[in-house]
């Protein structure tokens, strides 16, 4: 799957001389929006409105956590001095 000649790269992922699979993205699920909607909905039904601070507030920081988390594999490429 790596250079034949045996010598190491320094991007052997880039190296490879197979192509990586394809994403599957024919198959869509809701798999990880049913069970939050099932508590949004829950909590609606009840009409405890305040509660809902929660779920979204859950939301808020797993966007947050993943946004600065994606920002620091920018700031690693810049300094590697890639281009994006």
């Amino acid at each position: 799957m790596t250079k034949p000649t045996g010598q190491t790269s320094a991007t052997p992922i880039l190296d490879l001389l197979q192509p990586l699979p394809e994403q599957d993205s024919e198959r869509i699920t809701g798999r990880f929006a049913a069970p939050f909607l099932a508590v949004v909905a829950a909590i609606v039904m009840t009409e405890n409105l305040t509660t809902l601070l929660l779920p979204f507030g859950f939301l808020l920081i797993n966007f947050l956590t993943v946004a600065l988390h994606e920002f620091g594999h920018l700031l690693a490429g810049w300094s590697m001095g890639l281009r994006f």
